[in-house]
């Protein structure tokens, strides 16, 4: 396992062919993530009737579960682009507007009746998690390749990396 500036083994580790791999701290999430995600298809199966409420609840959970990844995909992109301040708010914002849609929802579904709302939030949620999966990995890369940029910068003479290679070299 690689180290980097961050520790031995917390930083992106390099295998023997050269590239980059995830961090351990990544690995684990996505793990984690993994195991919530079969548990919520496990348990999906257990209770999810498949009479016509409940195929409603899944079809509705579903669908607003890969609107969210894909609309959450293409915003997370771009705001990883303007930091890592950014990004955290990001998904710290869009993670408790998800809970409120969740859970508004849920409650609608049960006092309407149109939908099975077990059936709904189990298929979100596992959407949701598979959403948390692809943040973890958009991050990650986010942070490889600032990393990569970073290692690619020239020195500023004190043998520092210059992160403003015009102003290094005119220092020197």
């Amino acid at each position: 396992m690689g180290s980097s500036r961050f520790g031995p083994g917390a930083g992106p580790s390099t295998g023997q062919t050269g590239q980059e791999g995830m961090t351990r701290t990544a690995t684990q999430v996505l793990v984690m993530v993994g195991g919530f995600i079969a548990l919520l298809v496990a348990a999906s199966v257990a209770v999810i009737k498949l009479d016509r409420e409940g195929v409603r609840g899944t079809v509705i959970g579903a669908g607003l579960g890969l609107v969210n990844l894909a609309v959450g995909a293409l915003v997370m992109r771009r705001v990883l682009r303007r930091g890592m301040k950014s990004a955290m708010t990001m998904i710290v914002a869009g993670f408790a507007a998800r809970l409120f849609v969740l859970a508004g929802l849920i409650v609608l579904f049960q006092r309407t009746g149109a939908a099975d709302p077990a059936a709904f939030a189990l298929t979100f949620l596992v959407f949701f998690f598979v959403y948390l999966g692809v943040e973890v990995l958009l991050v990650e890369r986010s942070i490889d390749g600032k990393l990569v940029t970073a290692e690619k910068l020239p020195e500023s003479g004190d043998g520092t990396k210059c992160r403003r290679p015009t102003w290094c070299r005119r220092r020197l």
